[in-house]
């Protein structure tokens, strides 16, 4: 199974964007980012393995974390580097407002979608 590069990003920001209100969204993303780019465990260990943060479901970690872990270990499944993966967070880390990625809008009524 792959997993796309703009797919993860996407789905980093709209993590963000979901997360907005929180006035330390960014930094939480910088910190998993920071820890992402230390971090040598693969898919198969990552629930194991992986540090505090990266860990989903760990006691510190906050609603963002833990949703991101997750992301992070679907990336890894998909054979996603984790620099590249590191570099996507940050990017969207570095965004002053995250913007939604564009979703293509639903046919008309009676029209017909193409093939």
């Amino acid at each position: 199974m792959s997993y796309q590069l703009s797919d993860f990003t996407g789905q980093v920001g709209l993590l963000a964007y979901k997360n907005m209100r929180d006035p330390n969204w960014a930094a939480e993303l910088t910190v998993m980012a920071t820890a992402l780019g230390s971090d040598t465990t693969t898919h198969d260990t990552t629930m194991e393995t992986a540090t505090g943060i990266l860990r989903p479901g760990w006691a510190g970690n906050t609603s963002l974390h833990n949703e991101l872990a997750l992301l992070i270990n679907r990336g890894k499944g998909g054979n996603l580097a984790v620099a590249d993966m590191a570099a996507a967070i940050n990017e969207v880390a570095g965004e002053t407002d995250p913007e939604i990625p564009p979703v293509e809008p639903p046919p008309d009524e009676g029209q017909t979608l193409p093939s």
